[in-house]
């Protein structure tokens, strides 16, 4: 994957078990009246969506987010070289995967950090533009990105 490089010298534990919260507070929270699929509009000008990546379904971007979420669960558990592979090859595959229409610009912002921590824990970083995220963080990004799994990933 072009967007990932190898980077040394980081407290990988520390990192992940603050990934691990983040992503287990984020796939546990569930808003109080969910917003029905048809109330997010879908970006169709490529100036609001930003780069050109693959659109999965909102189904397709969940699952593979829960399987990241599965791997980085594993990883905490047992953090040897195996479980830097499987978490990585998780990470790859979401980014891969691309991301739905309906995820907006500061979504995938926040997306960006979660993702980002998850590599930054194995010693790799992310470009913002894999995941389509604008060149600079926008306000509100995580708040957008944790309302995209409430509204469309509820656990």
């Amino acid at each position: 994957m072009s967007g990932a490089h190898r980077r040394d010298g980081r407290p990988v534990v520390l990192a992940l078990m603050m990934m691990v919260g983040v992503l287990a507070l984020v796939l546990l929270v569930r808003p109080e009246e969910p917003e029905s699929p048809a109330s997010a509009p879908a970006p169709t000008d490529p100036s609001v969506t930003g780069p050109s990546l693959p659109t999965p379904s909102e189904e397709e971007f969940c699952a593979g987010f829960r399987r990241l979420a599965a791997s980085q669960s594993e990883y905490a558990a047992a953090p040897d070289q195996r479980g830097v592979e499987l978490l990585r090859a998780a990470a790859d595959d979401l980014v891969d995967l691309g991301v739905p229409p309906t995820m907006t610009l500061p979504a995938r912002g926040g997306y960006h950090t979660v993702v980002a921590g998850i590599y930054d824990s194995i010693g790799l970083s992310l470009e913002r533009a894999a995941v389509g995220a604008p060149d600079e963080p926008v306000a509100n990004e995580d708040a957008a990105f944790s309302s995209f799994l409430a509204e469309y990933c509820p656990a």
